[in-house]
C-alpha cells in the first residue's frame, strides 16, 4: 500500500496522471490502476474523475495531507535504521529563543540526554526569525520560540505556555515603583512573573496594552514532514517541564 500512497501523492502534487507517471517511471494506465486499487482498499473515493480531468475529494484531501507525514516518517525510519546498522549515532538538533529566562528547555535537554545517552544532541539559540529560518532550512529539528505568526499546517505547533509580559528595571528607577507600564519597553523573555523584587537591584513590572496584560505564547515547533520518534519524545519531555512549572 505504501507504494500506492506515493503514487497518489505524485498525482495530487503534479495535478496530472501523465506527469506523475513519468515522475514515478511507470505508465499512465498503471498508476491509474494502482490508485484505483488504493481506493478499493480504503473503501472511499480519493479522486473524482471527469473525462480526462480530476478533482481531489474531501476525503482525498485529508488522506493526502496525513499521508505526507506517514511517508516522511517511513523514510526517516529507513534512514535511521541504516544509520544504526552502519554504527552511526542518532542525532537531534534543538534550538531555543535567545534571552529566554525559563529553565524548562535546559531541564528537558538534561532529561532527554539521561534517557537517550546514545543520541547526540546539538543545541543552538537565536531570535525568532533566526530560529524560524533554521527550522525552514531543516538545519534544526525542533525549536522553542514565541508565536509571531499564525499557525501553519506545515509545522507541528505545540503550545507550551502563555505568559504575561513584563520588563526588568533597576530598583532605583522611578518606574520600579509602578504597578504596570505600557508600550515602548522591551519585554523579558521567559517565565512572566508578577511584580516582585530580585535582591535590591531589579524589579519586574507587567506590560499592559489598553489596560490589559500583554501576553505571549511560547511553543515547540517542528516541521510536520520531519516528525520522528526522538523529536516527539523531546517535545513530550519539554511539555512536561512546562506543566510542572505552571
Amino acid at each position: 500500500m505504501l507504494k500506492q500512497i506515493k503514487y497518489f501523492q505524485a498525482v495530487v502534487r503534479c495535478n496530472s496522471f501523465s506527469e506523475a507517471a513519468e515522475e514515478c517511471y511507470i505508465s499512465q494506465s498503471a498508476i491509474s490502476q494502482q490508485i484505483q486499487a488504493l481506493e478499493r482498499e480504503l473503501g472511499v473515493s480519493l479522486l473524482e474523475r471527469k473525462n480526462r480531468k480530476f478533482t481531489v475529494t474531501p476525503a482525498g484531501e485529508h488522506f493526502y495531507k496525513k499521508s505526507l507525514i506517514l511517508t516522511a516518517d517511513f523514510d526517516k525510519l529507513c534512514r535511521e535504521t541504516v544509520q544504526i546498522a552502519c554504527g552511526k549515532d542518532a542525532r537531534l538538533c534543538v534550538g531555543y529563543l535567545k534571552g529566554y529566562s525559563g529553565r524548562e528547555f535546559h531541564q528537558a535537554v538534561a532529561d532527554f540526554t539521561e534517557k537517550y545517552p546514545d543520541v547526540s544532541i546539538q543545541i543552538i539559540n537565536g531570535n525568532h526569525e533566526e530560529l524560524y529560518d533554521e527550522l525552514r532550512q531543516e538545519r534544526v529539528d525542533l525549536v522553542l520560540s514565541d508565536q509571531r505568526r499564525a499557525f501553519s499546517d506545515e509545522y507541528v505547533n505545540s503550545l507550551l505556555i502563555t505568559h504575561e509580559c513584563y520588563i526588568e528595571i533597576a530598583g532605583r528607577h522611578a518606574i520600579a515603583g509602578m504597578e504596570s507600564v505600557g508600550k515602548g519597553f522591551m519585554p523579558v523573555e521567559g517565565d512572566g512573573q508578577p511584580v516582585q523584587q530580585f535582591g535590591t537591584t531589579l524589579h519586574r513590572v507587567p506590560l499592559l496594552r489598553n489596560g490589559k496584560p500583554i501576553k505571549r505564547n511560547y511553543c515547540a515547533f517542528w516541521k510536520a514532514d520531519n516528525s520522528g520518534y526522538y523529536i516527539e519524545e523531546f517535545a513530550d519531555i519539554l511539555k512536561s517541564k512546562f506543566s510542572v512549572s505552571c
